[in-house]
């Protein structure tokens, strides 16, 4: 990752008592601005469910409020700790199960509902003033009304104040491949029909894009054009678009773009060294032995494990990275400690001591690198930061 001004490595604590996950607000203001370069002409909804995806939902929050136009939660609880906090934006609450009190609640917080359903929700008893999109299935069968239901919840609200929205199932993978590119499309054609079956001469308001969906568009002019050969013209009324993980600095894509590059991580966990090591040829390291010295080797125990957060499963070889060098992992994952070989350092000259700071991802080690050796996503390393675990925000 070049330094450059999104850089937090020169405020990086050099002396740490524990695990620290750092949150850069400088990066998730540049990732806000990527996504709203991509669709200028549309309200950006910053997702900031589950924490914040671990970076933290009220800091996370405070950093995006001059720049987004308001956020997106999955539970209402978290859209009322906004408020009580003090932010005043647009706030959706994306819960299917929303109760008729939670509904009412809503309603007094000014807070938007998301209608997944018809099952047990009585759409003419709705709360007066309340505010609600409705999600439609287009393909991805999880959450989201048929098509068969949307002209019954349609019938009680005016539909050039309507909010329609989806979302994608397979928006991240490579569109050469066929398979992916028919299920997105297929889902756009859906989407674009019912726009005119049901509203016809209308202009609802859409919520189509996450973050893959904007990021496969590498700027304003290729999303337009997207848009308009997939809605063939349909008229929308305004666009709401709902990036999450991007947000955060990874990259969802599975073949990153220049877009998606140009994403900065928002968070940097690192961990003291505490303590060094040598270990005889033949000699094993950690849990049941499933690493073994096969030279004369440096071994540095650092303290993070499962317990913080760190994936459970991640392998030997998982790097690890110590005064800017990458170093492997050896042995299990323990709760509170991993250890890593840092013999190739030290015949490099490079003095590894207790006290100083590894890097398991972030700013200089991509979060997806160690997501995919651990057989896992960014999402969960991100949401599986312990309580635990310092958070300091730069």
């Amino acid at each position: 990752m070049p330094n450059n001004k999104l850089s937090i490595r020169a405020k990086l604590n050099k002396s740490l008592s524990n695990a620290s996950v750092y949150i850069n607000r400088a990066a998730l203001q540049h990732n806000a601005a990527v996504a709203q370069s991509i669709a200028p002409n549309a309200h950006l909804i910053s997702v900031i469910k589950a924490n914040a995806y671990g970076h933290g939902m009220l800091d996370t929050a405070a950093a995006l409020s001059s720049v987004t136009h308001g956020f997106a939660v999955a539970r209402i609880d978290e859209a009322l700790e906004l408020r009580d906090n003090g932010f005043q934006q647009m706030i959706i609450v994306m819960s299917p199960a929303l109760s008729p009190e939670a509904l009412n609640r809503c309603a007094e917080n000014d807070l938007t509902a998301v209608i997944h359903t018809a099952q047990n929700i009585d759409i003419h008893a709705l709360p007066k003033h309340l505010d609600y999109w409705l999600k439609i299935d287009t393909g991805m069968h999880r959450l989201g009304l048929m098509a068969e239901e949307l002209p019954a919840m349609l019938s009680t609200s005016n539909p050039a104040s309507t909010t329609l929205m989806t979302h994608f199932s397979s928006a991240e993978h490579n569109h050469s491949e066929h398979s992916h590119a028919e299920s997105n499309s297929l889902q756009m054609q859906q989407f674009n029909q019912i726009l005119r079956n049901n509203l016809k001469e209308k202009s609802p308001s859409i919520s189509l894009s996450n973050s893959a969906t904007l990021l496969r568009h590498n700027d304003a002019d290729s999303y337009q054009q997207w848009q308009v050969e997939q809605l063939e013209n349909s008229a929308f009324s305004e666009e709401y678009i709902r990036p999450g993980i991007m947000l955060y600095g990874a990259d969802p894509l599975d073949i990153p773009n220049s877009s998606s590059k140009s994403l900065y991580p928002a968070m940097t966990l690192a961990a003291p060294v505490l303590a060094i090591r040598q270990v005889k040829i033949g000699e094993t390291v950690g849990y049941n032995g499933n690493w073994q010295a096969e030279r004369e080797s440096t071994i540095a125990t650092i303290g993070i494990g499962y317990g913080d957060g760190y994936p459970r499963h991640a392998p030997n070889g998982t790097p690890v990275m110590i005064h800017g060098k990458r170093a492997p992992l050896t042995g299990n994952v323990s709760m509170d400690t991993i250890s890593v070989d840092i013999t190739d350092l030290v015949d490099q000259g490079i003095n590894v001591q207790a006290g100083d700071t590894a890097e398991l991802w972030g700013e200089n080690l991509s979060a997806n690198e160690i997501a995919k050796l651990s057989e896992t996503i960014a999402y969960e390393l991100f949401t599986g930061i312990s309580q635990r675990v310092d958070r300091i925000l730069l």
